[in-house]
Formats: structure tokens, C-alpha cells, sequence
């Protein structure tokens, strides 16, 4: 029996298995972000975590600075102070949501059974 292109429908060679499947020995390749270019500029975890806390840090600090300036009368930057504090409020809490995540994550692994 043959199809409009002419090939055999029951066609079970290997060479169109072989074009129609992935080796069962090929490795699954990683999903990258497309702004890495390879592997090695690809940060760890702990890199990861260090620099959002490292953020959320200087956040606090820069809200910090600018509420005491306000508070002795250096600045009559209320908005910009306000929206500092907002700002370093909001990152502590996803930080805080984030650490969260992790601690739920760490406990499933350690209930599992081997």
C-alpha cells in the first residue's frame, strides 16, 4: 500500500525508526536560559541565592539611610523614602517566600524512604 508521497505506510525499517525516535542512548540535554552561553557561565544555586540576599540587603540599607536623613531633616525626599521602604518591604518578603520554598523542599526530600 503507498501514500501520496509514495513510501510504504507499514514502512518499519530502522533507518526510519532511527529518524522518527531519539537514541535511547543520547543524554537529555539541559535546559539553558538563552542569555547563558554555555555551561560554565550558568551560576549555582548558592550563587544565586547569595546575590538576591546580597540585593534584598542593599535595599534595606539604602531604606534605611534614607529614613534617617529624613528623620533629621537632610532630605525632603518623603516619597523617594517611602517608596525605598516599600520596595526593600516587598524584596524581603519574596526573599522570605523563596527561603520558605526551600526549607518545604529540603523537608519533602529528607521524608522520603530510599
Amino acid at each position: 500500500m503507498t501514500t501520496e508521497l509514495g513510501t510504504d505506510a507499514m514502512d518499519t525499517s530502522p533507518a526510519l525508526a532511527s529518524r522518527l525516535m531519539p537514541s535511547v542512548t543520547e543524554q537529555p540535554q539541559a535546559i539553558m536560559p538563552s542569555y547563558f552561553s554555555s555551561k560554565d557561565d550558568v551560576p549555582d544555586f548558592h550563587q544565586l541565592l547569595k546575590k538576591s540576599m546580597d540585593k534584598v540587603n542593599a535595599l534595606q540599607q539604602d531604606a534605611s539611610v534614607r529614613m534617617h536623613n529624613v528623620d533629621t531633616g537632610d532630605s525632603q525626599d518623603l516619597l523617594g523614602t517611602m517608596l525605598a521602604v516599600q520596595k526593600s518591604g516587598l524584596s524581603f518578603q519574596a526573599l522570605m517566600q523563596v527561603r520558605n520554598k526551600v526549607v518545604s523542599a529540603y523537608e519533602e526530600v529528607m521524608r522520603m524512604q530510599m
